[in-house]
This record gives C-alpha cells, sequence and structure tokens, in this order.
C-alpha cells in the first residue's frame, strides 16, 4: 500500500486497522505498507512510528515540508517493492477492503485496476466541480481518463515501472497510469464523505 497523508493523526490508526483486516480475507503472503508524510504538522509520523517498533511492516517516507499530493504519491512509487501495488488516501474514503476486488481483476490479468466512484457523498457544488473538472480534462487531453476514478488502484510491478520510467516531473499519477496502457478496468464502488 502506497499511501500519501497530510495530517492524518486521527486517521492512521483506523488505516492501518482496516489495511489489516482487508489483507487477512486475501490469499497473498505478505504486504508493505508505505506512508509518504507530506510535511504534517501533526503526530502522524510518531504514531507511524509507533506501529513501526510494534513490527508491522510499515516504511514512513518523511518529506521536508508540504510539496502536494501527486509529488508525495510519486515519492511513494519510487518506494514501492512489491509485485502488486495499492494507492490508497490516508483519509479513508477509499475502503481499503476493495483492494481485494482489485487483486482479483489483477489475478486475471490487468495490470491496473482502478476505482470508479459509485456516486459521491459531497456537496452539490463540489459534485459540480468535479464534473466540470473531468470534462474540460477529456476536452483538453488525447489521453482517456475515466471520468469518477481518482488514484485509488492496484497496479502491478510492471504498470509501476513503466510509471516510474516516464520522465515527467510535475506528475499526475492518473494520467500517466492511463497515458502507460497495458491492460486496465475499472471497478465501482460506493465512496465514503470526506
Amino acid at each position: 500500500y502506497v499511501i500519501p497523508i497530510f495530517n492524518e493523526e486521527l486517521n492512521i490508526p483506523n488505516t492501518i486497522k482496516k489495511i489489516l483486516e482487508a489483507f487477512n480475507k486475501n490469499n497473498l503472503n505478505s504486504f508493505e505498507i508505505v506512508f509518504i508524510d507530506d510535511g504534517s504538522s501533526d503526530k502522524s509520523v510518531s504514531i507511524i512510528k509507533k506501529y513501526i517498533k510494534d513490527g508491522i511492516k510499515i516504511k514512513c517516507i518523511c518529506l521536508t515540508r508540504n510539496f502536494g499530493h501527486q509529488e508525495a504519491l510519486t515519492a511513494g512509487l519510487a518506494n514501492a517493492n512489491s509485485d502488486l501495488i495499492a494507492v490508497l488516501d490516508g483519509d479513508l474514503q477509499d475502503p481499503p477492503l476493495v483492494i481485494n476486488e482489485f487483486i482479483k481483476a489483477a489475478e486475471n490479468g490487468y495490470d491496473v485496476v482502478y476505482g470508479i466512484r459509485k456516486k459521491r457523498k459531497e456537496s452539490i457544488l463540489k459534485r459540480f466541480s468535479y464534473g466540470m473538472f473531468y470534462k474540460i480534462l477529456s476536452s483538453l487531453s488525447n489521453i482517456e481518463i475515466p471520468l469518477d476514478s481518482g488514484d485509488f488502484c492496484l497496479m502491478t510491478k510492471n504498470a509501476l515501472n513503466k510509471i516510474n520510467n516516464l520522465p515527467e516531473t510535475n506528475r499526475f499519477i492518473r494520467g500517466l497510469r492511463s497515458y502507460i496502457g497495458l491492460r486496465q478496468v475499472g471497478i465501482t464502488y460506493e465512496r465514503e464523505a470526506r
């Protein structure tokens, strides 16, 4: 799991708990959580260090300041070493248990499995803004980025290597994920409220 965080001290224990519950329901042998702290000013890092001391397989990459979500995600992907890499936000809007459905799709030959939000639980204004963003993005880009897909996904090591080897410095991961090609599929899920 690659998880960018910024001031998520209240969410970290529950995020780890939900990941462990999800992992216990799949048939993989091992996992690692890679947290990328994007310059948090709360106790996020000290909480993560406590879990590391307790023996849970966690890495914590601490950025020197707040660089932004995509830069933090890029740092995490550069430090992921598993055969399957899940991308998850630290606020638990995307439920870790859905990753198990993504794993089944990867076992059927997909290199990238991404989440498609079934319905949003945000305000009407936010939903309208998100809808407009995807419409504008679609009209400006010659790469098809699936509507209502975010960074929440699972990718194979092959897909990860292709993304990591791209030369872009200002990265938009879900755009690069679409750009690399390979076999991709979206799975719908219900996203929690922020």
